[in-house]
């Protein structure tokens, strides 16, 4: 009899500590994917600021190229009204080109943010600011995305029919192949003054510099945006101030 709660406590000895090492097993596998899932999100999180970092920089330089393009268009209409005092035939090509047909793209990188959206990988971002940033992102982009569209759909669907009649395209449009400026060199010049005078000219030349500056606020917009994505993934990153 005296061997019994020996026996027993030798019994609750070894389930406790079988006990102890499911516990400490559990604890291994739950702090190993802890530590998995902490590099797999700085993975994600220096892939994504690498992404971000380049559309900033690609979005800042759109948002230049359409106010040189509105700067353009409204030395073109101060020399049109006389504001200004006329200028040469080569500066007058580039004016035109800039302000009416060249229509700039935007495209950026969205293979990592669609990557982890798709994926659910985005989850595994734990900061609450920067998971509600990027979750915004497509909205603010989609509007500097659709001001783009307009402004290529009003150059071809409106100006360039409109200036068909009025110019010979060869004066204003850039052509890269020596052959092609070789045909198009021996073309008669093209005198402005009727175009310049032209009060249709004139009003369109007012409303592409609103609807370039317009434009250039929506992609300023996006660039803002995409610096907030990069402050919050620096904070994450321990890389900026907290």
């Amino acid at each position: 009899m005296s061997k019994a709660p020996k026996r027993w406590q030798r019994l609750l000895l070894e389930g406790g500590a079988v006990v102890a090492s499911i516990l400490l097993a559990f604890a291994i596998d739950a702090w190993w994917a802890d530590l998995g899932e902490a590099r797999r999100e700085r993975e994600i999180l220096v892939d994504l600021r690498a992404e971000f970092e380049a559309n900033r920089t690609g979005l800042d330089a759109q948002a230049g190229h359409h106010h040189e393009n509105a700067d353009a268009a409204l030395r073109l209409y101060a020399i049109a009204t006389g504001i200004e005092r006329e200028a040469e035939r080569p500066m007058l090509d580039s004016l035109l080109d800039a302000t009416l047909l060249a229509a700039g793209s935007l495209n950026l990188a969205q293979g990592v943010y669609s990557s982890i959206v798709s994926s659910g990988d985005v989850g595994l971002i734990e900061d609450d600011s920067l998971r509600y940033a990027l979750g915004s992102w497509p909205g603010v982009l989609e509007d500097a995305l659709e001001d783009e569209v307009w402004i290529w759909e009003d150059v071809q669907e409106r100006f360039v029919p409109f200036l068909v009649h009025r110019a010979p395209l060869s004066s204003v449009m850039r052509f890269d192949l020596e052959a092609d400026r070789a045909i198009l060199s021996d073309e008669v010049p093209f005198d402005y003054t009727s175009l310049l005078s032209d009060r249709a000219f004139q009003n369109y030349l007012v409303y592409k510099a609103w609807n370039e500056r317009f434009a250039a606020a929506a992609v300023l917009r996006a660039s803002d945006s995409a610096r907030q994505v990069l402050r919050l993934i620096d904070r994450r990153l321990g890389l900026g101030p907290s």
